[in-house]
């Protein structure tokens, strides 16, 4: 689809875009805020502390929780 006919399409409402599952959200950590994400793997809501760190990630982390990579470890 061309990316102008996809917009104009957007625009006049007869195309939605899909919500991305990658962006931050912010939530309340033992009353503190702080910016979590959704693990890929088994798709729970974690704060950024739960993840390893990536360049390329969103907000600079795995997009697999460490719990899930650590998992995979011990299965092989």
């Amino acid at each position: 689809m061309d990316k102008r006919y996809a917009f104009k399409q957007f625009l006049e409402g007869n195309l939605q875009l899909r919500p991305s599952k990658a962006r931050l959200k912010k939530v309340l950590v033992n009353g503190v805020p702080a910016d979590a994400k959704v693990c890929v793997q088994c798709g729970e809501l974690k704060p950024l502390g739960e993840y390893r760190n990536e360049e390329k990630g969103v907000g600079g982390k795995k997009a697999k929780c460490k719990s899930c990579l650590s998992a995979k470890r011990v299965r092989g």
